[in-house]
């Protein structure tokens, strides 16, 4: 059994879930888990972000795990430039590869459900103050804006879309983007008031929470329930859209858990992903054929058509199949433990390879 310690916040929630479904494993009989977490143990693995080059340095274990908090688009930043090669790197990531991963080390993958799983914990546990945050999407028309679209960094095709919106028949939508509603405004609506910060969003959601017991969970389980019931639709403009991997954030997963219609302006096949998972989306009432493009840039200005076709929707008219797919969504939370299952199997599997293949990490005097 490999033992882990010095885990960050997402892999730590992803060993306490693990834990549990070796909890679950264990109803039906004996299951030995691949891996354990102890406190700051010597022999231990530990797990270490990708500033903390020399903390990689200068332990002594022959095997280390790097944590990528914000999934495998982090390689583009030389997350795992110039690391010693003579260890063997355990990496945790927070999104899925849909093709080859240029990764030259010694390493074993461990992919994982971060923020799908952090947003469950956070809104479906009653011990949780989000838990108390009203989800419900309703179907009431007609609605005062066409969209709303909320995010805080300038990514490049989010700055792309931006420059679109002067095109749109219509202006009756919130587009927020680093912290400025290039549309209407909504800050009336929101639960922020983001009307008098010049500080970086995070910090500032942090300085603004000081009273509550998570401030930094405010970013990611924040619901702005009021804002969202005012449109038709919400257009996700995901964290990931020209790199090569699938990464669930909270973006798409606030739609999915009010039952709300969306747009997904993601990687290719993203779409996809979620259809697998057992969610639903709007292929039956328009065209999401843009989720197949695998050029990026034509797969945004599909997105962009698509966002202004939908000006024209009859939504009053397909109510009831709108209303059947949100409903769909928001119950498939409360049976997605296959999908999980799924990631802790396959977590397992490949531990327990690298214990065959590298005997070393299986030292009864080191545990690992």
């Amino acid at each position: 059994m490999i033992k882990f310690c010095r885990l960050g916040f997402h892999v730590g929630n992803f060993f306490q879930r693990y834990q549990s479904w070796v909890q679950f494993q264990n109803l039906s009989g004996l299951h030995i888990p691949a891996a354990t977490v102890s406190g700051m143990d010597d022999n231990a693995i530990k797990i270490y972000t990708r500033q903390e080059r020399e903390l990689i340095d200068s332990d002594p274990l022959p095997v280390v795990g790097i944590d990528l908090r914000e999934g495998l688009k982090e390689l583009e930043l030389g997350s795992l430039n110039n690391l010693p090669t003579n260890k063997h790197y355990i990496i945790f990531s927070a999104s899925h590869p849909n093709g080859p991963v240029g990764i030259t080390l010694d390493h074993t993958l461990i992919c994982y459900e971060s923020l799908l799983g952090d947003m469950m914990d956070l809104h479906l546990n009653t011990k949780s103050a989000f838990f108390y945050t009203d989800r419900n999407y309703n179907f009431d028309y007609p609605k005062a804006m066409q969209f709303v679209a909320f995010n805080g960094t300038s990514r490049q095709h989010r700055v792309q879309f931006a420059e679109w919106l002067p095109k749109l028949p219509y202006q009756n939508f919130v587009f927020r983007l680093n912290q400025q509603d290039l549309g209407l405004s909504a800050n009336h609506l929101d639960v922020m008031d983001f009307s008098h910060t010049g500080l970086d969003l995070a910090q500032w959601f942090e300085s603004s929470a000081q009273h509550t017991q998570n401030p930094n969970l405010h970013i990611v389980g924040r619901i702005p329930d009021r804002m969202l019931n005012q449109a038709y639709f919400n257009l996700v403009l995901e964290t990931d859209f020209d790199f090569a991997t699938h990464m669930i954030t909270e973006k798409v997963v606030k739609p999915l858990m009010m039952g709300m219609p969306f747009v997904l302006a993601s990687t290719a096949g993203h779409l996809s992903v979620l259809r697998h998972m057992g969610f639903k989306t709007y292929d039956s009432l328009w065209d999401e054929s843009y989720d197949l493009e695998t050029n990026n840039a034509q797969r945004l200005q599909q997105v962009f058509e698509l966002v202004r076709d939908l000006g024209q929707f009859d939504w009053h008219q397909h109510r009831a199949e709108l209303l059947q797919v949100g409903q769909h969504n928001r119950a498939h939370f409360l049976n997605l433990g296959p999908v999980f299952d799924q990631d802790f199997r396959a977590f397992e599997t490949a531990i327990q390879q690298l214990e065959r293949t590298h005997p070393q990490f299986n030292q009864d005097a080191a545990q690992v």
